[in-house]
C-alpha cells in the first residue's frame, strides 16, 4: 500500500482541522500523474505562530475530484480512516526536523511517503491516539 503526506496551512484554507468530520484533503498536484486511489493519506496540520506540526487524521484516499474550494484544483476523499483527537504533536518528535526536511519543508505539497519508518511512526500515533490504520 502506497502512502502520503498532505499539509493542511489553515492560511491558505481558511480554517483549522479541529471540527472536520469528513476525511479529505485539497491539493493542486496533477494527479493522473501520481495514482492515488486505494492510498492511505496522512495530514499534517499546522498551527499558530511559531508553527506547530500535528497529524490530524489519515484515509483510504477513493476518490479525485474537482476541489470545493478556490485555491485548489483537486479534493481527494475517503471513508475509511481515523481522526486523531486529540491530535498528535509532530514538532516535539526528535525525528521531525529531518521529515520537515525531507518534505521541503511542506512545499512539495501532496507528497509520497516512502520511508517507512516515518510510516511506521504515523501509524504508531495514530494508534496510541485511537485511530489504528487499518488494511
Amino acid at each position: 500500500m502506497r502512502h502520503f503526506v498532505q499539509y493542511h496551512n489553515p492560511d491558505k484554507v481558511g480554517r483549522g482541522v479541529e471540527t472536520t468530520t469528513s476525511l479529505y484533503v485539497y491539493t493542486n498536484k496533477y494527479l493522473p500523474a501520481l495514482p492515488i486511489e486505494g492510498s492511505v493519506v496522512w495530514l499534517v496540520a499546522g498551527e499558530g505562530r511559531p508553527r506547530r506540526y500535528f497529524l490530524a487524521y489519515w484515509f483510504v484516499a477513493e476518490t479525485v475530484e474537482a476541489a470545493d474550494h478556490p485555491a485548489f484544483l483537486h479534493r481527494i476523499a475517503g471513508r475509511v480512516g481515523g481522526f486523531l483527537r486529540p491530535k498528535a504533536r509532530l514538532d516535539l518528535l526528535p525525528w521531525f526536523p529531518e521529515f520537515r526536511r525531507a518534505q521541503g519543508n511542506f512545499a512539495f505539497g501532496l507528497n509520497p511517503l516512502t520511508a517507512s519508518e516515518w510510516v511506521e511512526a504515523f501509524a504508531e500515533l495514530a494508534d496510541e491516539a485511537g485511530a489504528p490504520l487499518t488494511g
